[in-house]
């Protein structure tokens, strides 16, 4: 069943689908400029326009070539953008964690980009987003890719909140964005019948993250990029286990959470072939929930698969729970 399918018969309303923009914005220039000389700076790279001066990190590796391949982005201008992806308010200043959103995905960005960097130029890339929430990411990744990379590019974007996933079709359409669609569903429940390059999510909520991993997995995704946000279901379940002397503080309990949690998902990755780093992908102040899972299909070392096993049983049993990741994978 086509995406398209699968939530019409979830809403009962076949009109509910992306609306594929008919015209697109006039444009507006604005310039995408190095502002120092030294070309090794990526801090150098920011986006001027509008009277605004934000640092840009992952525009760097296409403006440090000798042709980079756009440096006008010819779509409304950045604050314009902003204001209409609604981390702007109409008088152009960031809304209360407007800012703090904004460095999220200025941060994230960069480690999609570096996957793509490995994946053929010759097609369209198709990526998922799965918990778009506001879809802030969705729409900056497409906007980069289309008006910066001028690379042919898909997103869907799934979110089980039909409000947002409406807020989301508006603003993809007033940008013109016809291969970047929502749907409104859940995460588990979404079938694709096409190849994906990519799925990621930010701050998924809870077993998002886990119906994320297992999604990735059961579509056969080159990439996996995860950063989770709470983690409700395993720090509720983790119980006598070695560290309670730890995690008898609450501020550390969540942490001991998040990590555990974090190295069994990683864990049963490996098992199904996935090389796996886990990383800050931004700092603290940006946001606590900073980790992130990074999964590379059929590039996990044997010894690590054949490692894997043991260490997630040996995790399991010191700390009394498994993530519903083991579960959704044993129901592919």
């Amino acid at each position: 069943m086509r995406a398209v399918d699968q939530e019409e018969s979830l809403s009962g309303d076949p009109t509910n689908r992306v609306v594929r923009a008919s015209s697109k914005p006039q444009p507006t220039s604005f310039a995408l400029t190095a502002l120092e000389e030294d070309r090794t700076q990526a801090d150098a790279c920011h986006f001027a326009c509008g009277g605004l001066s934000l640092p840009i990190q992952p525009w760097v590796s296409y403006l440090h070539r000798e042709d980079p391949p756009l440096n006008h982005i010819d779509f409304d201008d950045f604050a314009s953008f902003l204001r209409t992806i609604r981390l702007h308010n109409p008088r152009g200043n960031f809304y209360a964690e407007g800012r703090r959103k904004y460095e999220q995905l200025l941060a994230y960005l960069p480690q999609i980009e570096s996957a793509t960097a490995k994946l053929s130029t010759k097609r369209q890339l198709v990526m998922l987003d799965a918990g778009c929430g506001r879809g802030y990411l969705s729409l900056l990744v497409y906007a980069y890719f289309t008006k910066v990379v001028g690379r042919q590019i898909r997103i869907i974007g799934i979110d089980r909140n039909p409000k947002l996933i409406k807020q989301c079709r508006i603003a993809a359409k007033e940008l013109g964005f016809d291969q970047l669609e929502f749907y409104a569903t859940d995460i588990s429940m979404f079938k694709l019948d096409e190849p994906v390059d990519i799925i990621y999510s930010l701050h998924a909520c809870d077993d998002a993250t886990d119906q994320t991993i297992a999604k990735g997995i059961e579509l056969k995704a080159r990439y996996i990029l995860s950063v989770s946000c709470c983690q409700h279901t395993n720090r509720t379940s983790m119980r006598r286990h070695p560290m309670t002397s730890v995690s008898r503080h609450s501020v550390f309990r969540e942490r001991l959470a998040d990590m555990v949690g974090d190295s069994m998902r990683a864990l049963i990755l490996e098992q199904r072939g996935y090389g796996v780093k886990v990383f800050e992908f931004a700092t603290s102040g940006c946001t606590p929930k900073n980790v992130m899972l990074k999964a590379v299909r059929d590039t996990a070392r044997k010894v690590d698969i054949d490692a894997s096993v043991a260490h997630y049983e040996r995790l399991a049993e010191a700390f009394h729970f498994r993530p519903r990741l083991q579960t959704l994978i044993e129901e592919l």
